[in-house]
């Protein structure tokens, strides 16, 4: 169960997961017509998902030792309420997942309606969050919304440097992390929300990215070699070690 802010910017983790899942409320808005004899209901449009996640957040040591489902948290319960609180006022939704282990049982954008949050008696902090859905203007089509996705470990290499990243194999080719991977080869990447756009940098120049990407799970993917040349990268495969090489 984690969230996460504009296109995999920032990426959190819940350390303790509720013992049930939250329960999500679906409405819908359906119109009622008075007849002479009888009342008809004329079927509306699916409204906004809303749930309540009550939390637990440890913070002094981040709860190793005092909870008997996690030896540790990766950060301390004050940086999620700081998520909240952040990217609420940068008005930017934010995406919620739950999973249960390859199934993903729900996964929406969302806003975040009301926070609640206080310190516990020893010191961890408990929150009540209630958030609703967020629905991005264009809907994604029927057959994005089917396409189910098989992911990958893709090995990469830069600067003599082998890494691997969570790609996802497409017709063939391999679809990778656009931020992750341009990150980790010392780029600087930023997502507009605004402008569903990503801008890339290597220095002071600001560049638009030009390489067609697709939004999955709220991170950008691009195919390998289309995203090396949108940056001025080249790149090479590698048969023997099954890694792409890049290069400046």
């Amino acid at each position: 169960m984690y969230t996460s802010a504009n296109n995999g910017e920032e990426v959190l983790t819940f350390p303790i997961v509720p013992k049930e899942i939250p329960e999500i409320c679906d409405e819908w808005t359906h119109d009622v017509i008075e007849g002479y004899s009888h009342s008809m209901t004329v079927i509306g449009r699916r409204g906004r998902k809303s749930l309540t996640l009550e939390l637990l957040l440890p913070v002094d040591g981040f709860g190793k030792g005092r909870y008997r489902n996690i030896d540790s948290a990766a950060v301390s319960g004050e940086k999620y309420i700081e998520f909240w609180q952040k990217w609420g006022e940068k008005k930017v939704p934010m995406r919620l997942v739950i999973s249960r282990g390859s199934e993903t049982l729900l996964n929406i954008a969302y806003v975040v309606d009301s926070l609640k949050w206080n310190y516990s008696k020893i010191q961890d902090i408990e929150a009540t969050v209630e958030i609703s859905e967020y629905i991005f203007e264009e809907d994604p089509t029927e057959e994005e919304e089917e396409t189910v996705y098989s992911y990958s470990v893709v090995k990469l290499s830069y600067g003599g440097k082998s890494f691997t990243v969570r790609g996802i194999l497409v017709n063939g080719s391999y679809l990778v992390p656009v931020r992750e991977v341009l990150e980790t080869c010392g780029y600087t990447v930023e997502y507009d929300a605004g402008e569903k756009a990503i801008y890339w940098k290597k220095g002071s120049s600001k560049t638009l990215y030009t390489a067609e990407f697709k939004l999955i799970d709220s991170v950008s993917y691009s195919y390998v070699r289309e995203m090396a040349k949108a940056v001025g990268m080249s790149v090479e495969w590698d048969a023997d070690s099954k890694t792409f090489v890049l290069e400046d």
